[in-house]
């Protein structure tokens, strides 16, 4: 297995990845949000989606498992938890 950490900078929703990306998810680490969505198993895809605008629109914690089709074409379960990161004000970093 691996971690993959993925940051989503708040205010642009651009993101990044780091750790294991290439053996985990088989994709390279400039990958945009669309690539990593594209590969999501297409009856996983909408429920997924959802679940995840719904964390960040409201800057909630996220947990999930879904299928991934990696790099190498075969499908993985990915089991993926998010954050928010706030300041000592309570504001998302």
């Amino acid at each position: 297995a691996g971690e993959v950490v993925v940051h989503i900078d708040p205010a642009t929703r651009r993101w990044r990845m780091t750790g294991a990306v290439d053996r985990v998810l088989g994709i390279r680490r400039q990958a945009t949000d669309a690539d990593f969505e594209a590969r999501i198993h297409p009856d996983d895809a909408g429920a997924v989606r959802t679940r995840f605008r719904h964390a960040l629109a409201g800057a909630t914690p996220y947990h999930d498992e879904f299928r991934f089709r990696h790099g190498d074409g075969s499908w993985r379960v990915l089991e993926t938890h998010a954050a928010p990161v706030r300041d000592g004000d309570g504001r998302l970093l």
